[in-house]
């Protein structure tokens, strides 16, 4: 877009040709089936999820995916083919990173409010 505007001002530049990395970032980003959504949702919340079956997630969904590879040298990595070159991810503490776990102050403030609802949701009884 800059680039049109730089030559219909008559504006001397190099032109700078951009890749396409749409095929990338929908692997990345897609629902329900993206590298975020299954760490999200997919992984983080299954109880029994390890490093292993969220690797065997990611290899299976995204099998012959131009952008994704399995790293060869480090077994707990994948690599994603980003517009400039390969990026290597590891996975240590994905999961425990990405399970929303509630902090205790938060819980305590829950099962203090004076919200019926609040506390009926979280199921915290009412004894007050």
């Amino acid at each position: 877009m800059e680039q049109m505007e730089y030559k219909h001002e008559g504006i001397k530049l190099t032109e700078v040709q951009f890749t396409d990395n749409k095929a990338c970032l929908d692997m990345i980003m897609d629902v329900p089936n993206g590298l975020l959504d299954i760490l999200g949702l997919g992984q983080s919340y299954f109880p029994k999820a390890t490093m292993d079956s969220l690797l065997n997630r990611f290899d299976e969904n995204f099998k012959g995916h131009p952008n994704y590879e399995r790293d060869r040298q480090i077994k707990e990595a994948y690599v994603i083919r980003h517009y400039a070159e390969k990026v290597p991810y590891l996975t240590n503490d994905f999961l425990e990173k990405n399970r929303d776990i509630i902090s205790s102050d938060l819980l305590e403030a829950f099962a203090t409010s004076k919200l019926k609802l609040l506390q009926a949701v979280l199921g915290f009884t009412t004894d007050k």
